[in-house]
């Protein structure tokens, strides 16, 4: 998944937000810096398969990202500023609702 992300998005962060969403599996979250971004996205989500509707079975597994500005910070204000947190907070809430047992993120048409 990181491959994935450092391809599509630019070079990875060391910083790393580490197990936000209580439970199985631990979802972490991850920044790709680019030159006119930053993009948060979560690593663990797509371990455990979500419950889809019928037809939609190819999208068991996913993962979130969020762009940003390229002057985001990355440092531990991302956790304890509310000014700044609000990306990773999000994150974390999307990313519990499948553990929750809420049935699956799925666009519809």
């Amino acid at each position: 998944m990181r491959t994935f992300f450092r391809h599509a998005f630019g070079d990875l962060d060391d910083f790393v937000v580490a197990d936000l969403v209580k439970g199985s599996p631990d979802v972490d979250i991850h920044i790709a810096k680019s030159s006119n971004c930053k993009t948060f996205f979560t690593v663990g989500m797509s371990l455990k398969p979500m419950n889809v509707p019928v037809g939609l079975e190819a999208y068991r597994l996913a993962e979130l990202y969020i762009q940003l500005a390229d002057t985001w910070p990355t440092d531990r204000r991302i956790i304890d500023n509310e000014d700044w947190n609000w990306p990773v907070q999000w994150l974390k809430n999307v990313a519990a609702f499948p553990t929750d047992k809420v049935p699956a993120l799925v666009a519809r048409t």
